[in-house]
């Protein structure tokens, strides 16, 4: 099996450009760049050693809390 490259495309605003946040060689992956409260999408290209790229996957939105923020909206429940 031919090594395999990941190429992580984020985009911030729902109206900003996906760009290039990463390339890694694994299938994991975690944003420290990632800011608390504003929706992050991502989408995935996989590139074999010869170049060839599949079609983007699907786009995924998160929103990353803090883990105080988490615990104050629990308590507030």
């Amino acid at each position: 099996s031919l090594p395999v490259t990941y190429l992580l495309y984020r985009r911030i605003a729902p109206d900003g450009v996906f760009q290039l946040r990463t390339t890694t060689l694994g299938t994991s992956f975690t944003d420290t760049l990632a800011v608390n409260g504003l929706a992050h999408a991502y989408y995935v290209v996989a590139k074999d050693s010869w170049g060839n790229a599949s079609p983007p996957s699907p786009p995924v939105s998160v929103t990353p809390i803090s883990s105080a923020s988490q615990a104050s909206a629990e308590s507030a429940w």
